[in-house]
């Protein structure tokens, strides 16, 4: 990415509100536009570019541009030089990146009418091709085409309306968040099971008259609503924050207006594919938690049901990571934990999956797997739940209690060791670690420019540090000064307009750097008045939220575990 980041969600909400009340022809021609007119920007850019750094080379490089183009450079320049092409982003590359992708978008569903009319057509070939005298074998691709023209059968392309997809799929399509509500589920289990068994708390209820068999359905009852609620409250926030940074748009459309779910073929809205996955999310954790449950009805130590459910679900996230989508392994790759709660794939894709010849729905297994898990937890609890015992056997703990005189150190060894935050903040500092070293940023022109001279300069300030700084502001001056000069020839009529134009595009090329190059005046004007040293500050205005969008996302994940963590410390 050139500017090492991508377009500020509220790009999204303004197209959103660019685009409100238009039709879809209308809707069509708008993006058109804005693509045509940052490729034609984006164009003048590279010749400029071009021109400015590798100089006669350069000039030979940007006279081919101008021929290949055939008048898109002129067309263009004015516009460019006159910088008022920004309507919702703060660079040239971030809004020719928005264009890219929302003329990708609108393109997709633009066509949908004809991909439905494909899908019709593949099957009326294959008829075709058995009427004449072809193959008539049955195979799992004759079986798919004629599977999916039933599927697809019902739909048709006169309900889509488009718009970004951005506030949808980024709220949905987010690793972090199920990470985070698999979390939940086990460490509410842990509270339902696992702390009333250490504390012997289940002799209190095997001597109640119905036995232990009641107290273990509401304790399943209890997770269940956990489970819903936990899913509806962080895709709720997740729909809430992208909704108002990015713009709802018309959730009664339908699911194929976004272009991300074109391939979806379930007849519903995009509200109703929100509920629906909203609710298909609540009862994968519920699943999950029974299993865990049964598991810690079973386990002679705490710390095995948070192994098991670590290596049941990163087990699972592997398979879907590891297995290719078109190998014969497909079926394990989306029938497992972690493709179950991947609700865009279920409901906002197509795929038959083979199964010994048979075509049969990824969706429909994915839900009958998600309905045997519930049904072997919830049994396994229930059925354990007779014969429930308490810890089997007495261990020695590597990390033993023993009270202190000190009290910091006895309250907390109580609450991060007994109390086990400890390991909460442990497995939010890898996830929040994790999240951080996975990013990757691309540096711009403008950057390499700015990170060069930084490191160059780094350190207190000298006589030949000084210097430098000085003798780039004059470079800058001179070509300011250059511009304005040959504007005032044009206005007066000593020089032609083209000539005027052809001889500023060599001064804009050095000019192109200018913006960077304040960020370095800046800093030297700081160190003249208040001391310091000049340091390259990009790296720190990622760390501490100044750009990029992690800020936010690792300050919810921080609370979070703190909540996790000591929410039980007075009790």
């Amino acid at each position: 990415l050139k500017d090492g980041e991508r377009p500020a969600l509220s790009a999204y909400r303004v197209f959103q509100e660019e685009i409100f009340g238009m039709t879809e022809a209308e809707k069509g021609a708008y993006v058109s536009e804005f693509k045509e007119t940052m490729d034609g920007l984006r164009l003048v850019e590279q010749a400029l570019m071009l021109q400015g750094i590798a100089g006669e080379m350069g000039e030979a490089l940007r006279a081919q541009i101008q021929a290949e183009s055939s008048g898109v450079f002129e067309a263009y320049l004015d516009l460019y030089q006159g910088g008022a092409y920004l309507r919702f982003t703060d660079s040239l590359w971030q809004e020719g990146m928005l264009a890219d992708e929302l003329y990708e978008e609108w393109e997709s569903c633009a066509d949908y009418g004809e991909y439905l009319l494909s899908v019709q057509e593949n099957k009326n070939t294959l008829g075709s091709i058995k009427l004449f005298g072809g193959t008539t074998e049955s195979s799992f691709s004759t079986r798919n085409i004629e599977k999916s023209a039933r599927d697809y059968g019902k739909l048709t392309g006169e309900g889509t309306r488009w718009m970004p997809q951005k506030a949808v799929t980024g709220s949905w399509e987010n690793l972090w968040t199920d990470l985070l509500l698999i979390l939940s589920a086990a460490f509410f289990v842990g509270y339902l099971i696992l702390e009333d068994k250490e504390k012997q708390l289940f002799y209190i209820t095997r001597s109640t008259p119905k036995g232990i068999g009641p107290d273990i359905r509401a304790r399943l009852a209890a997770l269940l609503i956990h489970c819903m609620v936990m899913a509806g409250l962080f895709y709720g926030e997740n729909l809430l924050f992208y909704g108002h940074e990015a713009g709802f748009g018309d959730l009664s459309a339908s699911l194929q207006s976004l272009a991300a779910y074109r391939e979806s073929c379930l007849p519903i809205s995009i509200r109703q594919y929100l509920v629906l996955s909203v609710l298909t999310k609540g009862l994968v954790l519920f699943g999950f938690g029974t299993v865990l449950a049964a598991v810690s009805m079973v386990s002679v130590r705490p710390f095995l049901p948070f192994m098991a459910g670590g290596i049941w679900y990163g087990g699972s996230c592997a398979l879907y990571a590891g297995i290719p989508a078109a190998s014969k392994g497909a079926v394990f790759k989306y029938l497992n934990l972690a493709g179950c709660l991947r609700t865009e794939k279920l409901y906002g894709a197509y795929l038959n999956l083979n199964v010994l010849g048979r075509p049969l729905s990824r969706m429909w297994l994915a839900l009958g797997l998600l309905a045997l898990i519930i049904v072997t937890g919830v049994s396994c609890c229930l059925i354990k739940g007779e014969s429930f015992t308490l810890w089997g056997r007495r261990y020695i703990r590597l990390l033993p209690f023993r009270p202190s005189g000190s009290l910091l150190f006895h309250e907390g060894m109580k609450i991060l060791v007994m109390n086990r935050a400890a390991l909460v903040l442990l497995a939010f500092g890898l996830l929040i670690g994790g999240r951080d070293l996975s990013r990757k940023y691309n540096l711009s022109v403008q950057e390499q420019y700015y990170q060069s001279i930084m490191l160059e300069l780094e350190g207190g300030l000298t006589e030949e540090k000084e210097a430098l700084v000085l003798a780039e502001d004059a470079r800058y001056a001179e070509a300011f000064e250059e511009i304005r000069r040959i504007d005032e020839l044009v206005s007066e009529g000593e020089m032609e307009e083209g000539a005027g134009e052809d001889m500023k595009s060599r001064w804009y090329a050095v000019t192109a750097f200018y913006p960077a190059f304040s960020r370095v005046w800046q800093q030297y004007e700081n160190i003249r008045e208040s001391g310091g040293n000049f340091i390259y500050d990009t790296g720190y205005l990622y760390l501490f939220g100044v750009r990029g969008d992690g800020f936010r996302t690792d300050f919810l994940l921080l609370g979070f575990g703190m909540i996790l963590a000591f929410g039980g410390a007075m009790a």
